[in-house]
């Protein structure tokens, strides 16, 4: 009797058990494509309404913590960085734009503005020193302005898909109208079906208390404008972003890749240090957007191959694709990238065009108003740790292979590479600890 007893008992134990597995196995795979799969193409989940309503949020969350705090919720909203970043293609130029705050512990911020001259063969690059205090961010009549007195301002209206923007450095004057035809962002973080994961998805590096930052692009055509007093022709196209931070961010190396023209927006992103990204070690695209332009159709648009561990393999099963990243410097690399109906091959070597337009910022994140003596040991080292890099950056003429609905595009064009790299060359502790000693990304431990 007691041995039937036992085996009904083990009986029961192995079926709940199965059960257990079942409901796990199916679980497992409710997330992934309930959350996961969709990061590939995150552009099927955004709208203009929804886009106007995070865009304001956050550029006027720069001014009033209430609006910062609908897209996240922390007590504290300490901005530490933040920065309006844009590049045009003109017929004679490559233009580039910034404004950005220095670092978290400074109202000190840059203004800049540098282009490479494809006539004169040549580069010009200008800053001007701005109080970071004296931005404004406001709305009038149903659109965006932000306004640094008066050498910097943008007018974002999303009803009209028009953007206005004026840069005035002193040196260097740029008064551009513009159309844009695309807003999407490629972090999940943001859109509201991942809500319930933000603290999975966010955008954060160093894992540090209330470390978090938000990436919102805008693409389009410049209509019409000038440039240092003359016009230009309409026609070119343009890329724009801003990125706000909290707390201690923005710590990690990076390269980022672009081809923009009036046909395609390509763009890959390997966030990691420069060494491993040379030595293949994880040689990983973080974010990456591909879109064909010409025919307004999105192929892919989020998270790529950092997929959560735990879905790796299905991931791959299920969306498989080739990459393979030979990076030499941002001026000597290979990119091959292939997906499903889509192939990709950027080929770019030095060239006197890469040599000429080459910038180096060297002084991204110092500024000389603070004391840091009176920094608490984590401030001493998280100072230490951004004074230590470059922001390098420079347009490069590379040879493209696309191969698209079993068509073949062959041509050669302008593409975008910068990033930020350590200057020490290792010689500096790369090493950067949170406050409660949380242990942070692999990837930043040099």
């Amino acid at each position: 009797m007691n041995l039937i007893i036992k085996k009904k008992i083990l009986v029961r134990i192995m079926s709940l058990l199965l059960l257990f597995l079942i409901t796990i196995f199916f679980l497992y795979i409710f997330i992934y494509f309930m959350w996961v799969f969709p990061m590939h193409d995150l552009s099927k989940y955004q709208n203009k309404k929804w886009i106007k309503e995070l865009t304001e949020n956050l550029i006027l969350g720069i001014n009033d913590p209430k609006k910062l705090y609908k897209i996240r919720q922390y007590k504290e909203n300490i901005l530490s960085f933040w920065y309006s970043y844009w590049f045009f293609h003109t017929k004679q130029y490559t233009i580039w734009g910034a404004i950005h705050l220095k670092n978290k512990f400074s109202k000190k911020g840059n203004l800049r503005l540098y282009y490479y001259d494809f006539l004169k063969n040549e580069i010009k690059n200008s800053a001007l020193e701005i109080d970071f205090s004296e931005i404004q961010t406001y709305l009038n009549n149903n659109k965006i302005t932000i306004k640094c007195n008066e050498n910097y301002i943008q007018e974002i209206d999303i009803d009209n898909d028009k953007m206005k923007i004026l840069i005035d450095t002193e040196q260097f004057k740029l008064n551009f109208s513009l159309s844009i035809d695309d807003y999407s962002t490629n972090m999940p973080a943001l859109i509201p079906r991942y809500q319930l994961l933000n603290r999975i998805c966010d955008f954060t590096e160093t894992k540090c208390p209330n470390e978090w930052g938000s990436d919102n692009p805008m693409i389009g055509k410049i209509l019409n404008g000038t440039f240092n007093n003359t016009t230009i022709e309409s026609g070119g196209n343009f890329w724009f972003d801003n990125l706000l931070g909290l707390n201690n961010y923005f710590l990690s190396e990076y390269v980022w890749f672009v081809l923009l023209n009036d046909d395609w927006l390509i763009y890959f992103l390997l966030n990691d240090t420069i060494d491993n990204i040379k030595q293949k070690k994880t040689n990983i695209i973080t974010v990456l957007l591909i879109k064909d332009r010409k025919n307004n159709k999105i192929l892919t648009c989020g998270m790529d191959t950092n997929i959560t561990r735990l879905y790796n393999k299905i991931d791959k099963l299920i969306n498989p694709k080739t990459i393979d990243i030979n990076y030499i410097s941002k001026d000597n690399f290979d990119i091959h990238y292939e997906m499903e109906n889509f192939k990709i091959d950027i080929n770019s070597k030095p060239n006197d065009i890469s040599k000429k337009s080459r910038v180096f910022v060297n002084d991204y994140y110092k500024t000389d108003d603070i004391d840091i003596e009176t920094f608490s040991n984590w401030d001493k080292q998280y100072y230490k740790t951004i004074s230590s890099f470059n922001y390098v950056e420079l347009v490069t003429m590379s040879n493209i292979n696309i191969v698209y609905n079993n068509k073949n595009f062959s041509f050669i064009d302008r593409v975008i590479c910068d990033g930020f790299e350590f200057s020490d060359d290792n010689n500096i502790n790369q090493h950067i600890y949170c406050e409660n000693n949380s242990n942070i990304r692999n990837y930043f431990v040099g």
